[in-house]
């Protein structure tokens, strides 16, 4: 499979993920907590203070006028596309033609863009030797469980997502309770994060078919991109 088919198929399922996340995130909040009833009476779940739980949980899903403050943070914080990868394309560049960042590139096989906490919005370029195959990530897995334990070799600054990630901490915090028992906030925070892998994709894209990433010498070179400890994700193919 050529890298263009590679690299189209890499952004569905990059697509497909933000689509899913949403969905969950735009789903009325009483019906999210009529699932986790059911979830609850068969024993799917527990709770670490139960006291009380039942009745909260059958109060709040029967609650079909409970506003759903995500879905409207969704609406009124819309990322304008255009802006993102522009952006991104800038904090790249940025990135890439730092010199010691140059010679990382020609003589890596791979790189994994590498983020620790949604208000922690810098991130960091680890680079990973040549010699050693790196696989093609359609969905998100751990990969330092199948590579060479020696693979790793240097790190190196990452574009900042300060401008694609909003800050929704005071929404997190007005709805602690749908916080703790829906994980809203932590949906809403993804949302963004894999909503950004979009933009960083067709951001390395651009600067890729403008013959600016002639440093890197391997390919197929792989770019990944993953949360500090989650599971790691194929990017771009170049």
């Amino acid at each position: 499979m050529s890298n263009a088919s590679l690299n189209g198929l890499i952004y569905e399922k990059l697509e497909e993920q933000v689509a899913a996340i949403q969905a969950q995130l735009t789903r009325p909040v009483f019906q999210q907590y009529a699932e986790l009833l059911k979830m609850h009476h068969e024993g799917q779940v527990m709770f670490s203070d139960s006291e009380g739980i039942e009745e909260l949980l059958i109060e709040k899903a029967n609650d079909i006028s409970a506003a759903n403050e995500y879905a409207a943070f969704m609406e009124s914080n819309i990322i304008d596309e255009a802006k993102a990868v522009t952006y991104l394309t800038s904090e790249l560049r940025s990135c890439f033609t730092v010199e010691a960042a140059i010679q990382q590139f020609s003589k890596s096989g791979a790189i994994s863009f590498s983020y620790d906490w949604y208000f922690h919005y810098d991130s960091g370029i680890n680079f990973f030797k040549e010699q050693f195959s790196y696989p093609i990530i359609l969905e998100p897995r751990y990969l330092n469980h199948e590579l060479p334990p020696d693979h790793y070799d240097g790190f190196g600054k990452g574009p900042d997502f300060s401008a694609v990630w909003p800050d929704c901490a005071e929404l997190i915090e007005k709805e602690e309770e749908d916080n703790d028992l829906l994980n809203l906030g932590s949906h809403l925070m993804m949302f963004y994060q894999y909503q950004s892998r979009l933009f960083l994709h067709k951001a390395i894209r651009e600067i890729d078919e403008a013959g600016e990433l002639s440093f890197i010498k391997k390919e197929p070179f792989i770019f990944y991109i993953a949360e500090h400890d989650c599971e790691e994700m194929t990017l771009y193919v170049k």
